[in-house]
This record gives structure tokens, sequence and C-alpha cells, in this order.
């Protein structure tokens, strides 16, 4: 294996998706790939923080963003692994962004700092899970308590899936996988099968 020629492949999709079981599962599958979770016990206490309306959290939260996917970009440049899986991706984060954002001009500032860092970071190919707001809202109250503050309601994740329909730059390499009929070894198989062969292969997954 040529270093830095893996194929790299991110799982991307709203809270609650199920994005963390999945690239659990392909993991188990496939111990011969690089695996890569999504840092959430370091991001939660900032998101959190955003949700109250902390300009200072989201602005460390960029700052995080950009250490992150600027480390993974080395990563995936040395590894002599044939696939890369990541959770999440910069144009994912991107979307969720715009969601939680506020209009502050620092806030903005340290957005444009994290799209520059991140934009080294290749994806060549990306995974969707889809799945119902009410379902993914009734997933977030489960998971963090009833009454989550954003979360919680279905409006919210329609918002983040209208911004992801309009912001989303790569369709033609995105598979869509439905998260509420397929579980994460149906999903970590439809990742398996992306990164083996040519993308998007929706209509084996939907």
């Amino acid at each position: 294996m040529v270093l830095g020629r893996a194929t790299v492949v991110a799982i991307v999709g709203p809270v609650a998706a199920g994005k963390s079981s999945a690239i659990e599962a392909v993991a188990a599958s496939r111990p011969d790939w690089a695996v890569i979770p999504e840092p959430t016990d370091l991001w939660a206490p900032l998101l959190r923080e955003i949700e109250r309306g902390n300009v200072a959290a989201n602005i460390m939260l960029q700052g995080m963003v950009a250490a992150h996917y600027g480390a993974l970009a080395k990563v995936i440049a040395a590894t002599d692994k044939p696939v890369v899986v990541v959770e999440r991706c910069p144009a994912d984060m991107d979307v969720f962004a715009a969601l939680v954002a506020p209009e502050n001009p620092d806030v903005i500032a340290a957005l444009a700092a994290a799209k520059e860092a991140t934009a080294a970071m290749r994806v060549d190919k990306y995974v969707r899970i889809d799945v119902d707001p009410a379902e993914l809202a009734a997933r977030a109250n489960s998971r963090n308590g009833a009454g989550d503050a954003r979360w919680g309601a279905a409006d919210a994740h329609r918002e983040y899936a209208d911004l992801f329909e309009a912001m989303w730059p790569y369709d033609d390499i995105t598979t869509v996988v439905d998260g509420g009929a397929n579980g994460p070894d149906a999903v970590a198989a439809a990742v398996i099968e992306v990164a083996a062969g040519p993308a998007p292969v929706a209509a084996l997954f939907m």
C-alpha cells in the first residue's frame, strides 16, 4: 500500500442518526482499516454551552474542529491502511455550524479560520444516514433526557435536513442510507460496500 493513497469514506448525518454506532460496527468488521470516530466526548460540553448562547464556547469549538480535521489530514497522508473511515467531515460540520452559529463577528471569523484549516482533508466518498425528523427527535430525547433543549424537537431536525440539501456539494459521491429502516450493522455494510466500489450506490441500501 502506498502511503497516503487510502480510500477515505466519511459517515455523515444529523444528531442522533446513528453515526457513532455505525462507525463502531465498521471497526468491528474491518480491523484492517483505520476507523476514526468523532471526538464527541470532547465536543459535547461545548455544544451544551453553545445551546445556551455561549459565544466563547462556539469559538472554542471551531478551534477544536480545525485541530481535529487538520490532524486527520495528516493521518490520511501518512497511513498505510487501504481505507480510512471517519465520522463526520468538514463539509458536514459546515452544515451543523450554519445551524448553531450566531451572527457574531468573532464566531464568523473562527468559522472561516476552521474552514481554511480543514481544507486539506481529503474525502473520496460519503455515506449519509437519513432518518425521519420525528424519529431523530425521539432518539435525542431518549439519549439526553426528555425535553432535550434543541434536538428533542423534530423542527430542528427538519431545519438541519433542509440546510443539508441546500449546502451539500457532494451529491455525486454520496450514498444515502435509510437509518430508520437499517441498524448499525446494515449501515456499516453500506460503508464497506461504498469503500470497495463505485459511489453512489444508494439503490442498494434504501
